[in-house]
C-alpha cells in the first residue's frame, strides 16, 4: 500500500444490481480490496426491493439504472432510510440525473471497462460508506442529496451539478451527465 492508499473498511455490504454477467464481474473486481471483509450479494431488477427490505445491514446498494424492470425512483424510495445508493452506469441524460439526485441519489460513476473507472468506483463506494451515518440523519429528515445538505460530492462536482443546471432547454436534450469521484 502507498502513502497515497486508503486503509481497507472493515466490513463492506453491497447489494449489487445488475443484469450484465461482464459489467457486474468488473464492479466485482474494483471492489477488490476495499474491505478487510466484502460480501457482495447480485440481484436482478426483480429480486432487488425484495433484498433490500428482507435483509438488513447494506452498507450501500450498486445499482446500474437501466437494469430491465428496475425502477430507480422506486429503489431510491426503498433505500430511503436504509442505505446510500450509487448508480453505475453508461451514458445518463442530465434530466433522470437531476431528478434522481432530489430523490436522494448519493452519485453517479461513469460505467467503463478502465482501471480508471475501477478507481472512481472504490472512490465513491468509500466517500458514501464513510459518510453514510450523515446520510442516514439527512434522509430521516427529509432532506435529499443537494450539494448544500450533504458532504458527498465535492466543490468541483458542485460547480458542474450548478453549471449544467443552468443549461438552456435545448442545450439538456443532448449531453450526459457523470459524476465522478
Amino acid at each position: 500500500m502507498s502513502q497515497f492508499d486508503n486503509p481497507p473498511l472493515n466490513n463492506l455490504r453491497v447489494l449489487h444490481i445488475e443484469a450484465n454477467d461482464l459489467d457486474a464481474m468488473l464492479v466485482l473486481r474494483g471492489l477488490e480490496g476495499l474491505a478487510e471483509r466484502l460480501v457482495v450479494q447480485r440481484a436482478t431488477s426483480s429480486q432487488a426491493l425484495r433484498r433490500l427490505s428482507e435483509t438488513e445491514g447494506w452498507d450501500i446498494v450498486l445499482a446500474d439504472p437501466y437494469t430491465p424492470n428496475l425502477s430507480v425512483p422506486e429503489l431510491l424510495q426503498a433505500a430511503r432510510n436504509v442505505c446510500p445508493i450509487l448508480l453505475v452506469a453508461g451514458p445518463v441524460p442530465v434530466r433522470d440525473a437531476l431528478s434522481w439526485g432530489r430523490l436522494g441519489l448519493v452519485d453517479i460513476v461513469a460505467k467503463q471497462h478502465s482501471s480508471a473507472s475501477q478507481t472512481l468506483l472504490r472512490a465513491g463506494v468509500r466517500r458514501a460508506v464513510e459518510c453514510k451515518d450523515a446520510y442516514m440523519t439527512l434522509q430521516a429528515h427529509g432532506c435529499g442529496s443537494n450539494a448544500e445538505n450533504l458532504p458527498l460530492i465535492s466543490s468541483q462536482q458542485r460547480s458542474q451539478r450548478d453549471a449544467v443546471g443552468h443549461q438552456s432547454p435545448q442545450s439538456r436534450q443532448t449531453p450526459n451527465l457523470f459524476l465522478q469521484g
